[in-house]
């Protein structure tokens, strides 16, 4: 049986199916809801996620850079030349034990590698588990800082380089000349 509403004259059987239809979303609906809702939070997870490494890059290449600092400082404060004059480049036979505690000259350091960091008495520093220092020193020319040459120039160039699990977060160079 049908009834009519007096003051608008409408069937409310009507009515309530389009009430009814109205209350909820529909499957269709609900799954592009869904959708949209999945993409935005998967969206912001990449965005947390690249923060989040850019921050530890961040922080990786800091400690590497005082690292670096650290046995830069030690190895400028060595002589330019061996004191017991020996030639050529790299630690002596009666100075390579392991540490660089009987290092004397700058050029002792050439092809020091050290994983994990060690303080110059061989003990390892405490949490850089992961990391590796490695000394390269070359003799360059003294007009062309950056050119490397075969022999005795006057100036030596040493770079400290910082590795954390395998990658390269610091480089740092230092020029040594001949004013001993």
């Amino acid at each position: 049986m049908m009834h009519t509403s007096p003051l608008t004259n409408t069937n409310t059987n009507t009515i309530g199916r389009a009430r009814a239809a109205s209350r909820g979303f529909t499957l269709i609906e609900t799954t592009i809801a869904v959708l949209i809702i999945s993409v935005m939070y998967a969206a912001v997870l990449n965005t947390l996620g690249s923060a989040r490494k850019g921050e530890l890059l961040v922080t990786a290449r800091q400690k590497g850079l005082e690292l670096a600092k650290h046995l830069m400082g030690e190895i400028v404060q060595q002589a330019y030349w061996d004191p017991e004059g020996k030639a050529g480049m790299g630690p002596g036979a009666d100075e390579n034990n392991g540490t660089r505690s009987p290092f004397d000259d700058v050029d002792d350091y050439a092809g020091w590698t050290e994983s994990p960091p060690t303080y110059k008495n061989g003990t390892a520093m405490p949490g850089f588990t992961g990391w590796t220092r490695k000394v390269l020193v070359t003799w360059v020319s003294t007009t062309s800082p950056k050119t490397t040459v075969g022999s005795e120039s006057g100036l030596k160039s040493i770079e400290v380089i910082v590795e954390f699990n395998g990658k390269t977060v610091a480089t740092l160079t230092a020029l040594r000349a001949n004013v001993d």
